[in-house]
């Protein structure tokens, strides 16, 4: 970016030197409804709007840098209520799952285990089988 901009500025810089040097023939300058007029040779009047333009220049980039840094002050504080936000529903996520499996634990303790294992199921069977005989 910085090439480019040598590219762009230092011929227009030039052109505009060469050409305040050819003209220095002095030119009188009017104003009208305010009666102002002034004489002086052409090189002053292109330098003088020359330095003006950069100055208002300056102060446009300047403005544009405020307005850039109130706005990212603003994202940053809401960046942070953001991360403050985000900080709070993972604490009561945690919260949460911890209640859940606590409650989970007292779930598989009070559960009646009606088939601990396989032989439990057996006298059921005989006593159906039983049933139907008699």
């Amino acid at each position: 970016m910085r090439i480019l901009s040598l590219l762009v500025t230092l011929p227009f810089s030039l052109f505009v030197i060469w050409f305040a040097v050819s003209n220095r023939d002095s030119v009188t300058v009017k104003l009208d409804y305010i009666d102002f007029s002034m004489t002086a040779p052409l090189f002053i009047f292109i330098g003088a709007v020359f330095v003006i333009g950069f100055f208002v220049g300056a102060m446009v980039i300047q403005l544009r840098r405020i307005k850039d840094k109130l706005s990212l002050h603003s994202l940053n504080k809401s960046n942070a209520r953001l991360l403050k936000d985000i900080a709070q529903l993972n604490e009561a996520k945690e919260q949460a799952l911890r209640e859940m499996t606590e409650k989970n634990k007292d779930a598989h303790e009070e559960k009646p285990h009606f088939f601990n294992k396989a032989s439990d199921i057996i006298p059921f069977r005989r006593n159906i089988a039983n049933k139907d005989n008699t």
